[in-house]
This record gives structure tokens, sequence and C-alpha cells, in this order.
């Protein structure tokens, strides 16, 4: 099994080490993270004085809420919305792991930005549905 680490918060590069010395395969670390310090615009002191609430629309926070699961061993797949520092909404898949590590639980999320890949789907089928009414 491998793992490709992003780290969040204040555990970054230190919890991936802590998870190479116990014998995991960690293939990748990302300390917070500079790829999302990028993408989303906001600076690494902003990602790391905010709450997981921070990124997310208001009117998602219920949803966000209910998806968040501590349970060791456990995996989530799911997809939301995130809102980058300039105010534009994308579309994300997140991918978490849960796992208990020197007596805590931790949480291993892996960001996916899917929006172009949602806005080309929403366009193939525009597409068909043009087609089928052309047959008709």
């Amino acid at each position: 099994m491998n793992i490709g680490f992003v780290g969040v918060g204040r555990m970054g590069a230190n919890m991936a080490r802590r998870l190479k010395d116990r014998g995991f395969p960690v293939t990748a670390v990302f300390d917070t993270n500079r790829a999302a310090v990028e993408h989303y615009g906001y600076s690494e002191a902003e990602f790391l004085e905010n709450t997981i609430l921070f990124i997310r629309p208001v009117e998602d926070a219920e949803r966000v809420l209910s998806h968040v699961h501590d349970a060791p061993g456990y995996a989530r797949v799911g997809n939301f919305r995130h809102r980058r520092q300039d105010g534009a909404l994308i579309d994300v898949e997140a991918i978490s792991y849960g796992f208990e590590l020197e007596g805590r639980k931790v949480r291993i999320v892996v960001i996916n930005d899917v929006t172009e890949q949602l806005q080309i789907r929403e366009q193939q089928e525009q597409l068909q549905a043009q087609i089928l009414l052309g047959q008709k």
C-alpha cells in the first residue's frame, strides 16, 4: 500500500516522517501545501488559522459537517465546493482516510479540483441532448 501524503495544518511533514518511521511507504510529502496556497490564493497562515469551513460556501457548512468522520480505517470520498480567495467556487473531490497515530485520531485528505472535468461532462451531456433532439 502506497500513501501519497498531504500534510494538513500543523502536522505536515512531521506526520509524514512518523508514518515513514513506522514502515508506511509514504510516496510524496506536501506540507500545507504550496500547491494549495497557489491554487486557492490563501496564504499558508490563513489555512493554518482556520477550520475546514474556511474554504466552504456558507450554504454548504451543514453538509460538510455531516460528512466529517473520525473512525479509523474508514475511507471517504465526496464531492464538495470550495471557495478560492478571489471568490470563485471550484468543485473538488475529497478522498480521506482516518487512522490513529500515537494515540491521536488523524486523517489524510487528498483534494482534487474536478471543476474542469465536470464542465466538460456537462458540455458533453448538452451536446448529446442536442444530437438526440436533432434526430427526432
